[in-house]
């Protein structure tokens, strides 16, 4: 979308004149990078319920349920220590997270999105159940991968900036 012959009054104007696109990034590179700390916390929290109901349910004789939960458990564990770094990172007056929040953010959408689809392996038909949080946040898991910048954009800055490939046509 271009907007052509905006007007804005110099009082509510964010940074200086003709700088938006830069205000931009650097909003975008805290949303990716430091953003999602307490979303993680709780995605940890919500693993450890699933882990839970699943050894009440009967599902935990699964294996191959058991080695999901457990990759959950280890990706969520490096996203946290991710979090860390990224925070790191942005230390001090003038500092911005680089470009790891787009690793960060790629990550991150994918595992919410395999913590609630695992989610409803374990729950079975109340998975289907609109009252439950965990439908809820399920559906809700879909929208991550747009939220912030989609994934498609994630992966040309992690090559573009991180990889030094050439920008796309």
């Amino acid at each position: 979308m271009f907007l052509d012959e905006v007007r804005v009054p110099v009082s509510c104007r964010v940074g200086a004149e003709n700088d938006g696109w830069r205000v931009t990034q650097v909003t975008l590179s805290f949303e990716r990078g430091t953003a999602f700390a307490g979303e993680v916390v709780a995605c940890r929290r919500a693993l450890t319920e699933l882990a839970a109901r699943a050894r009440k349910n009967g599902r935990w004789d699964d294996p191959a349920l058991r080695r999901r939960l457990g990759g959950l458990e280890a990706e969520f564990r490096a996203l946290w220590r991710l979090v860390q770094w990224n925070v790191s990172a942005a230390e001090g007056p003038d500092a911005v997270p680089g470009a790891g929040g787009s690793v960060f953010k790629l990550a991150y959408s994918h595992a919410r999105q395999e913590l609630f689809d695992t989610a409803a392996d374990v729950l079975g038909p109340d998975a289907l159940d609109a009252a439950q949080p965990w439908t809820r946040e399920r559906l809700n898991s879909l929208s991550y991968t747009i939220a912030a910048g989609t994934s498609q954009i994630q992966r040309s800055i992690v090559a573009e900036r991180i990889l030094g490939l050439p920008k796309g046509r």
